[in-house]
């Protein structure tokens, strides 16, 4: 530490020096203290040892004085090079094994992109594959369609089951289009099947439909649209005899509450001697036996007309 009158002559210094100095042409007053009052600076070499130095300093007015602080840039260096070689022992185990990790992380993603990769590709095959079977599925159905045309049997005993089959091919259409295998969007499929059962309608006879929203699995559809062929090819043979003008109405809800869905078709017609409650028909034995496969409950009821209702779980 240096002390220094503000006129350049040393006052104090340790170590000390032979004899007395004056600074006033040392680069301190010349350059730096009028300047800065206080501040840092880098001396090329001490005016008292010839060392160079890093020499902090500061002019003390009231007193007349100028207080300096210096360290030889060698032994900065050392406590530098002293710093960094502690920091760099303690550091360099810390970013070896961060760098250990980095690569352990980057390879996970990379085996993970990899796995995911080969999940896609093997969906993607999956997806194609199921798509061709649901595909070839309903061309044979249609091919069945055109064998029962070509058989000698009553005209409307063919009608009935090519009817049937096109409906458990419109299944299998649906699913195709829509690249849906998991769950099936029954309006838009029961909306289908009902279009195609309208160029069957009698001549005077309309039939109409509203359908909510409702996700199915092609397990619950395929019974679901076959019920529906049934009732209302039931309901055109024997409601509307004689060209009796009328209408069937489909209706297809799901409550708020519960899981549980709702079909209703009703007609206006004068009734039919096969009915889906009793009877020993083929149609009345297919829409019992639809009826279980979906666990649902269904009735029949006459009141000008009829009404059949299929309660029938969904969410399952």
């Amino acid at each position: 530490m240096t002390m220094i009158r503000d006129d350049g002559w040393l006052v104090t210094r340790y170590p000390v020096p032979s004899e007395g100095l004056n600074l006033s042409q040392n680069e301190l007053f010349t350059q730096h203290l009028p300047a800065a009052p206080e501040g840092i600076y880098a001396a090329t070499v001490s005016p008292i040892d010839g060392i160079p130095r890093t020499v902090a300093y500061a002019s003390l007015k009231d007193l007349g004085l100028v207080v300096t602080a210096s360290r030889a840039k060698s032994e900065t260096a050392d406590v530098f090079w002293s710093r960094a070689q502690s920091t760099a022992m303690v550091a360099a185990p810390v970013f070896i094994a961060m760098l250990a990790l980095c690569g352990w992380a980057i390879m996970l993603l990379m085996r993970h992109e990899r796995s995911r990769a080969e999940l896609q590709v093997a969906l993607e095959q999956n997806r194609m594959l199921f798509q061709e079977i649901h595909h070839r599925v309903k061309n044979n159905l249609q091919q069945v369609s055109s064998l029962i045309k070509l058989q000698q049997a009553p005209q409307g005993m063919k009608d009935d089951l090519i009817r049937r089959i096109a409906a458990m091919s419109a299944v299998h259409q649906h699913i195709y289009e829509s690249d849906q295998f998991g769950a099936l969007d029954a309006e838009a499929y029961l909306a289908k099947l009902l279009a195609g059962l309208r160029e069957s309608t009698p001549p005077k006879v309309d039939l109409e439909w509203r359908l909510a929203p409702l996700q199915l699995s092609p397990d619950e559809a395929l019974p679901l649209g076959l019920i529906v062929n049934e009732v209302i090819l039931n309901a055109f043979k024997h409601g509307f005899p004689n060209g009796r003008a009328g209408r069937v109405m489909v209706v297809l809800e799901r409550p708020l509450k519960g899981n549980e869905a709702i079909l209703t078709i009703t007609d206006n017609g004068v009734g039919m001697s096969e009915t889906p409650s009793g009877g020993v028909g083929l149609g009345t034995r297919l829409i019992g036996g639809l009826t279980q496969q979906l666990q649902g409950k269904s009735t029949t009821t006459r009141d000008n007309g009829v009404k059949f209702e299929l309660v029938f779980p969904v969410g399952k």
